[in-house]
């Protein structure tokens, strides 16, 4: 698990799902650090899901960004 003031990462057994929040738009350190356990999580849990929670309010970009690093990591992960 990972929290921050800008985002919180867990993984979900029950579900077998990582859930990464997004609490509020984050850069440099603040965003690759949240992003970096995340797929952590997903490497340490290879059949998981992964969802992305962002509130309204915090950047699309954000959005993006995730999908593009988790096509992009999870499979240098396995």
């Amino acid at each position: 698990m990972f929290e921050s003031e800008f985002a919180k990462t867990e993984y979900i057994e029950k579900d077998g799902a990582v859930f990464h929040v997004w609490k509020k738009e984050a850069h440099f350190d603040d965003y690759r650090k949240p992003v970096i356990a995340s797929l952590e999580l997903l490497r340490d849990h290879k059949d998981s899901i992964f969802i992305l929670e962002t509130p309204s309010a915090v950047n699309c970009r954000i959005f993006d960004s995730m999908l593009y690093l988790s096509r992009n990591n999870i499979m240098s992960l396995r």
